[in-house]
């Protein structure tokens, strides 16, 4: 009987910072570990300034109970003061040390540097495998990073043996610069846990919007999309909107919400008060600016609710006309319509409206159900490991 894989997961990013690839790592590590692969998770310990008030060590706990090892190493603390993940000169060797003792490595390429700092420590340890996994955006409309996305970080991607991207549009980029074995394998989704209860919908149509509140995930756009909405209707016909989530523009939701009566802030909500709220929505709203998937969409569908998304990389994955609509980013008034076009749908037509709930949930029981995913990855991994 041969000995199992022994994988080493690397996260520039501390797993208590509580973001969304935390949330994909506490998935996927455990079913990695159920497929008989030996997962070390090491991270450093950086935790960016916007998220150190909400930090949690809860993804932490269930990658440790699930039986793999979870390692921090330091930053530089020089470099963390100025909001930036840096590895200092031991952390470097550390990082080395740990790959040597591994099959195969999985690096969430994120932050500038980090990629050219994995690179030096494959060349101390060298003749271990890399995985470079795409769980950022690519290109985020700055001048600086994306500069560096196309010259520094397009250099060192060759360095790498395999690659794993979660959306066609960064596949279809990496393909462009000439790279090799690009693995496109997309979030997945519980859908066990993420499923539909009856009893849960009320007689108001509820708008559900979760995620981070900060200006990359367009809850600017979605207080517009509501303000120009509540302009053309009567009070009594108004949707009802619910917004789950914390960041640095809580105080401005919160604030929005109390003066706006058809809009409850509900701030952090835990696992089941979560799976409650996608339950008892007639639509889900994820007015992002950028995404690299958006997996909050992805469960709101697992529970049988219709979306509307920015058309965006990401969403174009997995969001289709029979059950969602994607708008352009950033603007209101086309959310604002795409909204009203569902609330019309639902009061009309309650038969079609249920049907695109039901084609929602088909589509991720069907396609990205996370068994089906982690299926994936683990044959990704295991080719990779022979390289």
């Amino acid at each position: 009987m041969s000995d199992p894989l022994k994988l080493l997961m690397y996260n520039p990013l501390s797993t208590r910072m509580g973001g969304g690839g935390d949330r994909w790592l506490a998935e996927v590590i455990p079913r990695l570990v159920g497929k008989g692969i030996n997962v070390t998770l090491m991270t450093t310990s950086f935790i960016p300034k916007s998220y150190r008030a909400t930090s949690t060590k809860d993804h932490v706990e269930r990658i440790i109970q699930a039986g793999a090892r979870y390692i921090e190493i330091p930053c530089s603390s020089v470099f963390e003061r100025i909001n930036h993940p840096m590895l200092s000169g031991q952390s470097l060797l550390a990082l080395s040390g740990a790959i040597r003792k591994h099959d195969c490595v999985y690096f969430l390429n994120a932050y500038a540097f980090q990629d050219m700092l994995v690179n030096l420590a494959t060349i101390i340890a060298p003749g271990v495998p890399v995985i470079s996994a795409q769980h950022a955006s690519m290109f985020q409309g700055q001048i600086l990073k994306d500069t560096y996305t196309k010259t520094i970080s397009r250099a060192l991607l060759e360095c790498f043996d395999a690659f794993h991207v979660l959306n066609r549009e960064d596949y279809e980029t990496y393909k462009k610069w000439g790279l090799d074995k690009v693995f496109l394998i997309p979030n997945g989704v519980d859908v066990d846990w993420f499923s539909p209860a009856k009893s849960e919908k009320t007689n108001d149509f509820q708008v559900l919007s979760v995620g981070r509140l900060d200006q990359q995930k367009g809850i600017d756009v979605l207080i517009q999309a509501i303000t120009l909405l509540n302009q053309e209707l009567d009070e009594s016909l108004r949707p009802r909107f619910r917004i789950c989530g914390t960041g640095p523009l809580a105080e401005k939701v919160d604030e929005f919400a109390q003066r706006t009566h058809n809009v409850s802030y509900l701030g952090f909500v835990g696992e089941k008060e979560l799976l409650r709220r996608y339950r008892r929505a007639d639509l889900f709203v994820m007015p992002s600016k950028r995404e690299t998937f958006g997996l909050v969409a992805m469960e709101a569908m697992s529970c049988g609710v219709p979306v509307i998304t920015s058309d965006i990389p990401g969403p174009r994955t997995f969001v289709e006309r029979d059950y969602g609509m994607m708008v352009p980013p950033s603007n209101p008034r086309a959310l604002a319509k795409a909204i009203q076009r569902f609330y019309t749908l639902w009061k009309e037509k309650p038969d079609a409206y249920k049907k695109m709930g039901e084609l929602a949930r088909e589509k991720c029981v069907k396609e990205y159900n996370w068994n089906r995913i982690v299926d994936r990855l683990t044959k990704m991994i295991q080719t990779v490991s022979e390289f």
